[in-house]
């Protein structure tokens, strides 16, 4: 059995080894690989105890003499394993009994400890722990005492027996047989170790339900072992002193029961593994379970505040906290010590504070130090309204220093935003002594970003438990997504709005351009796109009978300041013109530029603030004859008689833009020119040949020109629509593939073809 011991016993500890290894490398163990490596430690001094007392017991035992003389003659090549299946003093066997039999139990006890020592520290039952190991202290005692009682009486062995010998020749009379001695030493070791595993497992590793995972199986056989190994001893074997024993018939044995000890590495072994390898495979199992199952809630979750009105998401909010907090109590083993009040901080904008009272959980106080104000004296509802009428100045707490912030809530609202974690007030200030034990502060983050605070009471216990801990993640991961989602429903409300302003600002702007520019005598097509909403070119046209009113312009930018702009100056240039003809005096271009240049710059450079400019050119048509002032882009003019094709250079020249500066004359910019029959007149915003392939070329003024002289037969529309087709194909790869369909810059368009 030495043997079948020898190879269990390396077998265990090499695997034990492994597992430890392995453990020791994750730092979520804590100390746990510690204590375990001290078990081991013990469970190898074991088996080396037990194979140095057979090899001991060989050296000290007196052999035959045929093996004696043999032994003599060749000391070294004696067989190992005939060493191993020697006995061994059978007065020996006890202590060495008592021995292997404690520090099993320190082994056994060192491995269950490494086992839950992080769950007892971490659920703050330390102290608890430490109150029940008295009673092992004062049962191990006894135990190490009889041990080392025994260890010293076969120290004493010889002089022992010669006590015996002068019992037996009558000349002492009181003198105790050792069979009796070890006999009644046996019977008080094997009571103490009962009571002692017994206690273990009844008491020390079984302090709450929930965080000690309670398994008896070592101590178990623990006692089964030791009650195994005293029927040996009582029934077949009389410790060496056999006459001692004669009446009950006992035969002296000098082996230890090493058969039943190896049970216990077998039984050590299987814990360790159930613990450090199968347990981390039901746990990973567990977590992948509850990942999955989180993530459907997460799924659930998400289309529940998608599909809910915004009036309820207050409700949801509630019910995501309340559902964490009753998981939590769940969970719990000491109830009394539970979360006794939470409320949830949302932020909106810039500012910090509670949505509704629905949000308040159960009994809690506000982060006030105020005083003439006692807590104490409040109400629940009074102090549910002090908390709704508490709101925090994110921006004022962010750029203050802590010492220079006056209110004491928002010192402690800083050092959250600060950190971006947890915070726990401690010490608490006095006004809350006997209101709460715990406040603790708990960040909502997302994208880098505190939205809201979950704010956590506690009335009787300073710390919170795992359980407790875990349900706050929870409900943490679940208001960062609600809080997600209704930010981004409130933004999409408000993009709504801006949107629906857009376009009542698109069809006002729309609205007030001319569907089409009706000049008799012409063949007039035009067109305008924006790549916004609402875009900054304008074009307009104004039939009086002393001419007729032609206007482009394009103010620089996009979006709705460019049209704001636009409008101004359309306003003007209509209002100009009614002017003109209710005073009686003809408007000429250059005149119309001065004064709608001076509305831009009262208007909307000194009111407005707006920094907006634009590029504008006035035309005036009269029988033919056209008069132009301004500065906009070059115009173009196809003379159908010569088939040739100008620049109006003079349209971009000799002023500055409109809207900058109310100190300027238009008169120098003042060109003419005139049309005959089949001539064409193109006037175009700048969007029309800045576009862009995917080389980055431009469409150009060249292609422009070459575009209308080959289509100078067709009519105005036509020409307008082949001329935004080609326009629109050169950007396709470029343009137009960047910005989503749209070119990069507005393009407005008008032609006029002169009829006979």
């Amino acid at each position: 059995m030495y043997i079948f011991y020898l190879f269990s016993f390396i077998g265990v500890t090499f695997f034990s080894l492994f597992l430890w290894s392995d453990v020791n490398k994750k730092q979520t163990f804590g100390k746990r690989p510690l204590y375990l490596l001290i078990s081991l430690l013990i469970l190898a001094l074991i088996g080396v105890f037990i194979l140095a007392t057979s090899i001991v017991g060989y050296y000290t035992k007196p052999l035959p003499k045929p093996a004696a003389e043999t032994l003599q003659q060749s000391p070294l090549k004696q067989d190992f394993l005939d060493i191993l299946a020697t006995g061994v003093d059978s007065l020996f066997v006890f202590p060495a009994f008592t021995i292997i039999s404690i520090a099993y139990l320190l082994c056994f006890f060192l491995l269950e400890y490494s086992i839950h020592c992080q769950r007892i520290e971490k659920s703050f039952l330390t102290n608890d722990f430490r109150m029940k190991l008295k009673s092992f202290y004062w049962l191990l005692f006894p135990l190490v005492s009889i041990s080392i009682a025994s260890c010293i009486i076969y120290a004493l062995k010889e002089p022992l027996a010669l006590l015996e010998e002068i019992r037996e020749r009558g000349l002492f009379q009181r003198g105790i047989p050792l069979g009796i001695l070890y006999f009644n030493f046996l019977m008080g070791f094997s009571l103490f170790y009962f009571l002692i595993t017994v206690n273990i497992n009844n008491n020390i590793f079984n302090l709450q339900r929930g965080v000690i995972r309670k398994q008896t199986i070592l101590f178990n056989t623990l006692f089964g072992v030791i009650f195994l190994c005293t029927i040996y001893f009582v029934f077949f074997n009389g410790f060496g002193l056999e006459k001692d024993f004669r009446i009950f018939g006992l035969v002296p044995s000098s082996h230890l029961p090493i058969e039943i000890f190896t049970i216990l590495n077998v039984v050590y072994v299987i814990r360790l593994y159930t613990e450090y390898f199968y347990q981390r495979l039901l746990n990973l199992d567990k977590t992948i379970e509850k990942y999955i199952e989180t993530v459907e809630l997460k799924n659930d979750l998400i289309n529940l505040v998608l599909a809910s009105p915004v009036s309820e998401d207050i409700n949801i909010i509630k019910s995501a906290v309340a559902e964490s907090i009753e998981r939590s109590m769940r969970n719990l083993v000491v109830n009394e010590y539970r979360i006794t009040g939470t409320y949830v901080l949302r932020r909106t904008e810039n500012w910090l504070k509670v949505d509704s009272s629905e949000l308040i959980y159960e009994y809690c106080t506000p982060l006030i130090k105020t005083p003439g104000l006692n807590l104490k004296k409040q109400t629940k509802a009074q102090l549910n309204d002090l908390i709704l009428r508490k709101s925090y100045d994110i921006d004022r707490i962010m750029k203050s220093k802590k010492e220079d912030l006056n209110d004491w809530g928002e010192q402690v609202i800083k050092n959250v935003f600060d950190t971006n974690k947890e915070y726990i007030i401690d010490p608490l200030p006095k006004e809350f002594l006997g209101l709460q034990r715990f406040i603790g502060l708990y960040p909502i983050i997302n994208m880098g970003r505190v939205d809201g605070i979950v704010i956590v009471f506690k009335d009787s216990f300073e710390f919170l438990f795992p359980e407790e801990q875990n349900a706050i993640k929870d409900m943490i991961d679940d208001l960062k997504v609600i809080f997600a989602i209704i930010e981004g429903k409130r933004v999409q409300s408000e993009k709504n709005r801006l949107q629906g302003e857009m376009d009542t600002a698109r069809r006002i702007q729309t609205s007030i351009l001319p569907k089409t520019v009706d000049i008799p005598g012409y063949d007039t097509a035009c067109f305008m796109e924006t790549t916004t909403e609402v875009g900054g070119d304008a074009y307009d046209f104004f039939a009086t009978e002393n001419g007729n009113y032609l206007g482009i312009g394009d103010v620089s930018g996009h979006g709705l300041p460019a049209g704001i702009t636009a409008l101004i100056q359309q306003a003007a240039f209509q209002s100009s013109i009614f002017t003109s003809l209710a005073i009686g005096i003809p408007a000429k271009p250059y005149m119309i530029y001065n004064i709608v240049n001076n509305v831009l710059c009262r208007l909307n450079s000194e009111r407005i603030g707006s920094d907006k400019f634009m590029t504008q050119n006035y035309f005036l048509e009269k029988d033919g004859h056209f008069i132009h002032a301004g500065a906009h882009e070059i115009a173009l003019l196809y003379f159908n008689k010569e088939e040739k094709m100008i620049e109006l250079k003079d349209c971009a020249k000799k002023t500055a833009y409109m809207g900058l500066t109310s100190s300027i004359d238009a008169k120098d910019s003042e060109g003419s020119f005139d049309m005959a029959e089949g001539d064409i007149l193109v006037i175009y915003s700048d969007g029309i040949i800045e576009a862009k392939d995917h080389f980055y070329n431009q469409y150009g003024i060249a292609n422009l020109k070459h575009l209308i002289l080959t289509h100078s037969e067709h009519s105005a529309a036509e020409i307008v629509k082949k001329i935004v087709s080609v326009v629109k194909e050169h950007a396709k790869e470029g343009d137009m593939k960047k910005y989503a369909g749209k070119l990069a810059d507005d393009i407005s368009l008008i032609v006029l073809k002169k009829l006979k």
